[in-house]
């Protein structure tokens, strides 16, 4: 499922934790690792980071892309891993989609908080910019995620029972065989669609299908499946339920909002990359 696996990078230590889990997840896959540094001199100034002139601060930019690069490179090689390395210009969130897109990346994992100054470009903007638009599935990691050996016990699949849903959890089950995860399936109830008990019952019997569809798919790939519903705001409660049942990775989707249940929307996906505990793969629709 995942042959080419781009880790943007902005050089900070804060992204060390993006860096190991698409480690992780290439080692599983046998995947090549692509490093990308996008140089973005338009979002700097030279008086602010302490250089005389333009060229000087392109080119400090430059090498600060290749020593970024060149270590993920050596980290990936260590694991036996074929890699790939580049230090492209431009604007960051279109730079990653434009390299994505030009060699077939099948996963893009990136840091969701960075810094001020030379490595300021992978801001909680960028990353949510780039799994707003890109084709490809998006592992956002926060700078608390762990960078030693992590794995995935135990992975939650939020699911509306939409066509969309189930592309997604085919992802879901598959990263899930290969860490021998067992998959939470978590379907809401938005209290705000509530309007009248004839509704409430529809809304059930929606997150009852769509259970059963994540049982079904669990039992076809040999993974475990614990279901689950709750009634809420959707995005709380998968933060919620990532936090009490220490969650190692949220798998969802995003797309606009049709019909009674579709609480798996852009803008819920955007808060639970903000709020998880956990690294999240988000799919755009």
């Amino acid at each position: 499922m995942y042959e080419h696996i781009l880790v943007a990078t902005d050089g900070s230590d804060r992204t060390r934790g993006a860096v190991a889990h698409a480690l992780g997840v290439a080692e599983r896959y046998g995947a090549t690792v692509h490093a990308l540094y996008v140089v973005d001199s338009r979002a700097l100034t030279i008086d602010e980071d302490g250089f005389g002139d333009y060229d000087q601060l392109v080119t400090a930019l430059e090498e600060r892309g290749e020593r970024a690069t060149e270590s993920i490179a050596q980290q990936a090689e260590a694991r036996g891993l074929a890699t790939r390395t580049a230090v492209a210009h431009g604007t960051p969130a279109r730079g990653i989609r434009q390299y994505a897109d030009d060699h077939e990346i099948d996963l893009i994992a990136m840091g969701t908080q960075g810094r001020t100054g030379l490595a300021r470009y992978v801001l909680g903007s960028v990353s949510e910019s780039v799994l707003r638009k890109a084709d490809q599935p998006v592992l956002t990691v926060n700078r608390a995620a762990t960078t030693v050996d992590p794995s995935y016990d135990r992975i939650l699949l939020p699911t509306d029972g939409s066509g969309h849903a189930g592309r997604v959890a085919d992802h879901a089950f598959d990263i899930a065989a290969r860490y021998d995860a067992t998959v939470h399936a978590l379907s809401v109830i938005d209290e705000n669609l509530i309007r009248s008990p004839d509704l409430l019952a529809t809304l059930e019997r929606e997150s009852d299908a769509a259970l059963t569809a994540a049982r079904e798919r669990g039992e076809a790939a040999g993974v475990d499946v614990v279901a689950r519903v709750w009634r809420g705001a959707p995005y709380d409660c998968i933060t919620t339920y990532a936090s009490e049942r220490d969650i190692d990775l949220v798998t969802m989707g995003a797309h606009g909002k049709r019909g009674l249940h579709r609480f798996l929307t852009q803008n819920t996906a955007e808060r639970v990359v903000r709020r998880a505990p956990c690294p999240v793969w988000t799919l755009r629709r």
